[in-house]
């Protein structure tokens, strides 16, 4: 028998049960059509790193709104009524599943050696990836593999060679694949040829360098029809699997429709080579998927910020940025930013079905036009409906209120830090520090500690139903004074080194309130 690995029934993907859920073998990993059947007894899924979780979140909610029927509506209130109703049954209908699978039968297949339709590949790569002299060549398991290093790229999670590279596990290319596929480096690739046309770079994958926002409900069920966007479309999208080879030299779909949206909206095209038992991957085709530009399209988990030229552009993925700070544009009007398509149907069942919503962060902070990545990060806030704006405006208000002033704090405290360390570095010019942090070497740990700190008081300040007791202001502002005083504690050596330090320490009283701070202030931290 040929090599096979079929996702929909061999398990790829581990779990985390609902108490008094799991089967026999809790830690056994599941396939898609498990995934799906058995959503609702399912907490959530287990996925190696954030980058494979954020595509494999987006795969399965496309599932999820063809076996629910969220996909083809094209009136607002129809779709939240459709919506509603399939979270009322608690779970997803069995024969729906069935059928869903029976109709893509085959397409599931990891590779190409089993199925000519290979799950999110493009089997045609085979005879096309080919060299300027018309030799078959390929990319390597190493350039598949997330964190491993390939060619002349530095080191970065793994220590690997391209003249013995290790195999890598069925499982574990299902997620690398994912993670290529929405978060793919431009530029160089193997090269490919169609026709007459040749050529061996690429663009960037749809997701590069962003952070996407994912509702998350008490179980998998509901997070993917919490995570279901509304998109009218009429006429049919679908997504790669669900969809015939296309002429890659053509106009790439619209990508407007879920499936297309969510699914469709690749710019890198992948073939995996099994081992002769099917159990791992040992080769990999990594080239471009389409020549011609795509039309413009925004995804419906990411902020979106406003150009100078009035453009819309994705909020850049920024590891040291926690989920609290972007918390008011996720659950509430923003006049600044474009909160993501999907939280924009959830207000009115957070105010009238009172269900508990918490809000996961997928992050991957890369240089969008270069090859480089520099770190992928997840976060979840806790479930409490009670602050979305729709809920509670007074309490939202109070939220927005207390983020701004960690926001405004956060930069006078930068401002202070480098002006201080340039002064510095004038004085003593044997000071000057690289490039990272604008050549501040202090800004990283300063930056970090007060982000780390004022997380815990901005929770404090909203946690009851009341206002709190202190100056959520004050508070900030002795947060910032203890890490400035913590990074500059060291320098304080002659009277001008004294003087420049105090000077910019001054500035972060700025909006200080005298009488208003208790005796349990920040300095209790």
């Amino acid at each position: 028998m040929p090599p096979s690995f079929d996702l929909a029934e061999r398990g790829f993907c581990r779990v985390r049960w609902r108490p008094g859920r799991s089967p026999g073998n809790p830690d056994a990993p599941v396939g898609f059509r498990d995934l799906l059947v058995r959503a609702a007894d399912i907490a959530d899924v287990e996925v190696p790193h954030p980058p494979a979780l954020a595509g494999l979140l987006r795969v399965l909610t496309v599932m999820a709104a063809r076996i629910g029927g969220l996909d083809a509506l094209d009136r607002r209130t129809d779709w939240e009524d459709a919506r509603l109703a399939v979270l009322d049954k608690g779970k997803f209908d069995p024969g729906a599943v069935q059928q869903y699978f029976a109709q893509h039968e085959g397409r599931f297949e990891l590779f190409h050696t089993a199925s000519s339709t290979p799950f999110l590949q493009d089997p045609r790569l085979l005879d096309e990836c080919r060299t300027v002299k018309g030799e078959a060549t390929s990319s390597g398991v190493n350039k598949l593999g997330l964190g491993r290093a390939a060619g002349q790229s530095f080191v970065w999670l793994a220590h690997t060679v391209d003249e013995q590279p290790p195999p890598l596990a069925a499982a574990d290319a299902v997620f690398a694949l994912l993670a290529w596929l929405y978060f793919g480096v431009p530029g160089r690739c193997t090269p490919r040829r169609v026709g007459e046309t040749a050529a061996a770079d690429t663009k960037a994958g749809p997701l590069r360098g962003t952070v996407s926002y994912h509702p998350v409900g008490e179980s998998l069920f509901e997070t993917l029809v919490l995570g279901v966007p509304f998109v009218p479309s009429s006429e049919p999208d679908p997504a790669l699997w669900e969809d015939e080879p296309r002429d890659p030299c053509a106009l790439p779909p619209p990508g407007t429709g879920v499936g297309g949206l969510l699914a469709n909206r690749f710019q890198h095209a992948v073939l995996l080579e099994p081992d002769e038992a099917g159990g791992s991957v040992v080769d990999a085709r990594i080239t471009w998927a389409w020549r011609l530009p795509r039309g413009p399209a925004q995804d419906p988990y990411l902020i979106y910020r406003t150009s100078k030229d009035g453009l819309p552009y994705p909020q850049p993925a920024e590891a040291s940025r926690a989920a609290w700070r972007d918390l008011d544009c996720l659950i509430g009007k923003h006049e600044d930013h474009q909160r993501p398509v999907v939280f924009e149907g959830l207000d009115d069942l957070m105010s009238g079905q009172g269900r508990a919503v918490r809000i996961k962060a997928l992050g991957f902070e890369q240089d969008r036009s270069q090859a480089k990545d520099k770190q992928f990060y997840s976060g979840t806030t806790p479930a409490k409906q009670e602050l979305w704006q729709q809920v509670d405006p007074d309490r939202f208000g109070r939220l927005r209120s207390a983020r701004m002033a960690a926001e405004v704090r956060g930069w006078h405290l930068r401002g202070a830090l480098t002006e201080a360390w340039w002064e510095l570095v004038r004085v003593r010019p044997s000071r000057a520090g690289k490039s990272r942090d604008g050549g501040v070497p202090w800004l990283h740990s300063s930056m970090s500690d007060y982000w780390e700190r004022a997380e815990h008081h901005f929770w404090q300040a909203i946690s009851t139903e009341q206002p709190p007791n202190f100056n959520i202001v004050n508070r900030f502002i002795h947060l910032a004074l203890k890490s400035y005083d913590t990074a500059t504690g060291m320098v304080r050596r002659t009277p001008e080194e004294i003087k420049i330090i105090e000077r910019n320490r001054r500035r972060l009283w700025t909006g200080y309130q005298s009488g208003s701070e208790t005796q349990n202030g920040a300095e209790n931290d």
